[in-house]
Formats: C-alpha cells, sequence, structure tokens
C-alpha cells in the first residue's frame, strides 16, 4: 500500500501544476473551493439529504469535504471516510472528529455491506487507473444501502496522466444510470485565475468553459449493492 500512497500524493502535488503565480493559486483556490462545495450542496438538495444519513467518504483526505456535512448538521458520529494517506486520514480525525481510517479504498474497506445512506468520492477516480476506479465502485456498492445515492465528483478534462471523469465512465464502473449531474467548479487553470482576479465574475464566465468539474448522482438499486 506505500506505493499506492506515493502515487497519490504526488498526484495530488501535480494536479495543479505550477503555471499559475502562488499569490493567485492560492487566492483563487478559495473561490474554487466554494464553487465545489456549493455545487455539493446543491446536489444534496436534490436528493433530499438530511442530518443523521451515514455518509461515507472515499478518498477523503483529511476531510474537507465531509465539513459540508458537518456544517449542515450532521453530527460526527454519522460520517465517515476511507483514505490511503495515513497521515491524512489521522489529520482530518483530529480536525473534524469523525471516523477516517487508513485504507486502500480499491480493497475491501472495513465498514460492513449496507451500511451507509450516500456515498461520496471527490477528484480520486481522476487520479487512479480505470481497474483501480472500478474496484472502487465496487466497494462503494458494498456499503451503501438498496435505494441510497452515490455521488461522485470530479474533472471532466483530460490531462497528463489522468483521464476525464465523464457521465459514460462513472455509469460504467457503476453499472448504473446516472440520474443527475450537477456542474461544479470551473476548469481547474481557468478557474483559479479568474477567482484570483476577478472573483465577482466567477459565476458569470463557469457556463461557458468545458472541462470543469461535474458532480454525477446514481442511486444503487437492490440488484447492484453488492
Amino acid at each position: 500500500m506505500e506505493d499506492r500512497e506515493r502515487q497519490i500524493e504526488e498526484s495530488r502535488r501535480r494536479r495543479f501544476g505550477a503555471r499559475v503565480p502562488s499569490f493567485i493559486r492560492n487566492f483563487g483556490a478559495a473561490r474554487q473551493a466554494k464553487a465545489a462545495n456549493d455545487a455539493l450542496r446543491r446536489v444534496l438538495a436534490h436528493i433530499g439529504f438530511k442530518p443523521g444519513w451515514h455518509v461515507i467518504e472515499f478518498g477523503a483526505g483529511d476531510g474537507a469535504a465531509l465539513q459540508t456535512f458537518l456544517d449542515l448538521g450532521s453530527p460526527p458520529d454519522t460520517l465517515s471516510g476511507v483514505e490511503i494517506q495515513e497521515g491524512e486520514a489521522a489529520n482530518g480525525r483530529a480536525r473534524r472528529g469523525v471516523d477516517i481510517r487508513h485504507c486502500d479504498a480499491t480493497k475491501e474497506v472495513p465498514f460492513p455491506a449496507a451500511t451507509f445512506d450516500l456515498a461520496f468520492v471527490s477528484t480520486t477516480f481522476y487520479e487512479i487507473s480505470d481497474d483501480e476506479a472500478q474496484a472502487m465502485a465496487v466497494q462503494m456498492l458494498r456499503v451503501v444501502k438498496p435505494g441510497s445515492y452515490i455521488v461522485v465528483r470530479d474533472w471532466t478534462r483530460e490531462r497528463s496522466g489522468a483521464r476525464p471523469v465523464t457521465r459514460g465512465f462513472v455509469e460504467r464502473c457503476f453499472g448504473l444510470p446516472v440520474m443527475h449531474v450537477e456542474r461544479g467548479a470551473m476548469h481547474q487553470i481557468k478557474g483559479r485565475l479568474i477567482g484570483g482576479i476577478a472573483p465577482a465574475l466567477y459565476d458569470l464566465a463557469e457556463p461557458h468553459f468545458d472541462g470543469g468539474m461535474k458532480l454525477y448522482v446514481l442511486q444503487a438499486t437492490p440488484t447492484a449493492v453488492m
């Protein structure tokens, strides 16, 4: 698992490259994160999410995305995650009080079958192989309850070493139809530039650029749950 940890860490380090000056990149990142978070909130409203649902995030990092659920009123003991980098998982447990476990989520994760009302994965399929994404999808299907929801939030533009996470790719991984698509943050470089230089124009500009983030919603049928 150590080789996989190094692979993911390097991919995360390269994700935005060095083409944008750091003072802009850091400021623009906040606007990108807000757009991604707002899109997740819209998706949760669409599916009727309520605090108290049991939620698991795959590739949870330090639990930054799970913070959205805490902000919406979810009790910490209803939120879980799995993360391949041990330090990130430990930071998430310490900072947010949620159960983030260190494991390889392409293998069997340490949670019982049919436990969760929602499984969520964010910007993770983008940086792993097709086989690994499909193996992770199997685990997500295993741990959710029949009739519950799966949300995939990821980038739709190809770059070196990564494939675009399209609707078709998500449907092939899970063997389920996507029931709803929500636009998220802008394409990484353009979004950070606009978010850093002219954040007030971000929402106006976003619909005019392809290759940004999308959120795909699926519902786990009884026959699909493992």
